[in-house]
């Protein structure tokens, strides 16, 4: 199975390279301890800048 997404007018394989979609990087990942792949989802690091960002401001 093959996950294609199309991301601002190129189209990107998620499976084989990363890229950012609102805010979220999509891409391979590898599980340490079995070194299987899988597809894996993290907030990218200008949305976890921001936030941090928000959370000194109000603190």
């Amino acid at each position: 199975m093959t996950v294609v997404f199309l991301v601002t007018r190129s189209i990107r394989d998620a499976r084989k390279e990363h890229f950012r979609f609102l805010g979220y990087e999509l891409g391979p990942r590898v599980y340490k301890k079995t070194g299987q792949k899988y597809l894996g989802v993290r907030p990218s690091k200008k949305a976890v800048e921001h936030a941090r960002e928000e959370v000194s401001r109000i603190l």
